[in-house]
Parts: structure tokens; sequence; C-alpha cells
């Protein structure tokens, strides 16, 4: 794997840590293209690598709601740490107005009791239950509650979440059959899909995370670039959006805009510092970033070609007077001619040892000046609408 050139120390050990990174972030890539391949959301249709967590965990909700004929109804995440119970969703005509409420675990109130001893708890009318005579949260809400059934939720154990029926409609309670219902609903489908959300979003943070540890090596490297490359994320991912990507879309630029100058990790330290006009030797070996960048995530197999790609061709320019393979048009592929405008931006708005930093209107004057030629006008068009929404 030659994707190294240099002739000091310094580059050896970026090298060494940069590989390290990189199996890392190939075999987590691994796991998490193996979880979206699960069938995360069969109750719901929902394909957890779009994103929608919470609207899968709304939808079981509605779906469990209707399975039993309830007016409303909660659900209950457990805080491991502060021993709380909190709304993940809560619907229902009061819903929205309980989400910030946080409850300490114990058996004075329904939902704590169940979390407590872990056992479904369906009461007909808790007006009539001597064990509930704390109603404050209904009072101050405007809660008309009388039925509940209220069921643990357990996977492998631990307890997940707790699931609340509320008032069972025309004033009916809730039966056996309505539990058992419920059991089946929370064994077949909600404990299983609640339990690999949480697994997902925790192996999402730690990918987000590994990336972004990257792209601060890189950033550490350059005195001028603190915090480039997660800026370049940051325009990248507004300008995705004005331009209509989807959310997986928008998650893979992302990943190529924080990593986008993962390859001057084989630069040379005295290129990358340089306090003057590069040589044309040196030019030419700065421009060898683009492709040192590719072949390091083409390493990993299941890295997203659109993202290899826009780490590779993001200084194309759009009338084919770039680097490194003088593409031109639309041949550039849409990763990298976004990240060409972001990364112009946050250069052009940043000090660095040859030049002060550019006020961001003219820096937005020259991108409109480049649009067409250096960069695709519709990307600029993009930016500029962004840019004048939020001044």
């Amino acid at each position: 794997m030659d994707i190294f050139t240099g002739n000091n120390a310094g580059n050896l050990i970026y090298a060494f840590f940069a590989i390290i990174i990189i199996i890392l972030l190939a075999v987590i890539w691994r796991y998490r293209k193996k979880l979206n391949k699960m069938e995360l959301v069969s109750l719901a249709g929902i394909n957890m690598s779009s994103g929608a967590q919470q609207k899968l965990i709304q939808r079981i909700m509605e779906v469990a709601k209707q399975q039993v004929q309830a007016e409303a109804c909660s659900l209950y995440f457990v805080n491991d740490e502060t021993k709380e119970l909190y709304f993940g969703v809560a619907l229902g005509e009061k819903g929205s107005l309980l989400k910030e409420l946080r409850f300490k675990i114990d058996d004075s109130f329904i939902a704590g009791w169940v979390a407590t001893y872990k056992k479904t708890l369906n009461i007909r009318d808790v007006d009539k239950d001597k064990r509930f005579r704390n109603r404050e949260v209904a009072k101050n809400f405007g809660l008309n509650e009388k039925s509940f059934l209220t069921m643990p939720i357990i996977f492998d154990g631990k307890l997940v979440a707790v699931l609340q029926m509320i008032n069972k409609q025309n004033g009916r309670y809730f039966s056996k059959a309505d539990e058992e219902t419920m059991e089946m609903l929370i064994d077949k489908q909600i404990a299983p899909n609640l339990e690999k959300a949480r697994v997902y979003s925790y192996m999402q943070e730690l990918f987000n995370d590994s990336i972004q540890t990257i792209a601060n090596a890189i950033d550490a490297r350059d005195e001028y670039t603190q915090g480039h490359c997660t800026r370049v994320a940051e325009y990248s991912v507004m300008i995705g959006k004005e331009l209509g990507l989807e959310f997986e879309e928008l998650v893979s630029l992302r990943y190529a805009a924080v990593l986008h100058d993962v390859g001057k990790i084989g630069i040379r330290d005295s290129i990358l510092n340089s306090k003057q006009k590069l040589t044309k030797e040196e030019f030419e070996e700065m421009k060898t970033h683009v492709i040192k960048g590719a072949k390091i995530l083409e390493q990993i197999s299941k890295t997203n070609p659109d993202i290899v790609y826009g780490v590779k061709y993001h200084h194309e320019r759009y009338d084919g007077k770039g680097y490194c393979e003088s593409l031109k048009g639309e041949e550039i592929p849409l990763f990298a001619r976004i990240i060409a405008v972001a990364d112009t931006f946050d250069a052009m708005t940043s000090n660095r040892p040859y030049r002060k930093e550019f006020p961001e209107e003219a820096a937005v004057a020259e991108l409109i000046r480049g649009a067409g030629t250096q960069y695709d006008k519709r990307v600029v068009d993009a930016f500029v609408r962004c840019f004048e929404g939020q001044n």
C-alpha cells in the first residue's frame, strides 16, 4: 500500500496513526453496513439507515395504540445514569407538553412501579387505586386519565423502556386479550427494534467520532487550518440540503467533506506549514493529497464510492482546468462540486500566512464570480441562498 511519501519521521508517525484509525473505521463501517441490512423495522417499513429512529419509535407507538384501542400512549426511556424515566414518545392531546419531564424511578407512580418491579400493571380506574395517590402531573396538565395498561420492555434481561396505554376507548378498560396483544408486540417487535436502534445509534456515534478524529489529526498538522474540515463539512451539508439531497446522501456527503483532506497525512510538514508561496515542485506534491486521500479510503472495502470521489475530485474545476484528472462540468461528481465550494469559502474566510482572511461578503462575491468556470453555478447559487438566509 504505497500511499505515503516523504523524508521525515513525522510523516511515518502520522501515516501509522492514520492506518490505525482507518482499521477502526473499516470495522465500524462493516458493522454499520451489517446493521443497515437487518430488518430493523419490519413493523414500520422504515429503513434505519434513513436516520428515522424517532419516526420508527413513533410509528411503533401508533400501531400499538391502534391495536388495543387506547386514547393515548406513552413510551418512557430509562436513563441508567440518573435512574430516571423520561418520555421518548407521548401520543395524545397533551403529548407535546410532557416531553421535558423527568421522573425518578420509584413505585410512587405507575410507570415507576412497572420499572421498579418489571411487571405489567393493568389498572381499570386509577382514582380507586390507593397505591397511586400522587397525581400531580395529571392535575397540572389537565389530563383525564382512568384506565392504564403499563408494561416493561425488557431485552436480554435489561429494562429498555416502559410502554403505557392510557384510557381504553368508549370508557372501557383494557382486557387480558389486550395484555396478550401487547406482550406479543413487545416481544416480537418493540423490544428488539428499540435495542437495535440503540445499538445503531451508539455505533453511528462511534463511527462519527472516529472520522472526526482523523479530521482533527489532519487539521492539527497545519496551524492555519484548525477546524477547517469540520467547517467544510457543515457548509457542504448545508448546500446538500438546499439542493434536496436525501438523508443518506447527506450523511455520505458529510463523511466526504470531513475527510476531504485526509491525503495531507502524506504531505511533508514543510509544505503544509510553508509561510511562502509554494514552488512548482512543492505545489505538485501538494496536489497529490487528493490521490492519497482516495487511496486511503479505497483500502476500506465498504466505503461508499461517492465518498471516495468527493475526496479525489474536490480540486477539479468546472471548466476542466483543475486536478487531478481535469474533469469538466458534470463529469465532476456532485459531492466534489459541493465540497469545492465549501472548501474555497472556508479557505478564503480563514487567515493564511500569506494573506488575511476575506470578509464573508467578499468571499461570497468571489464564489459568484467563479460560478460556471471554477465552480458549478447550481452549487454556488445554493450556497448563496443559504448564506443570504442566515444574514
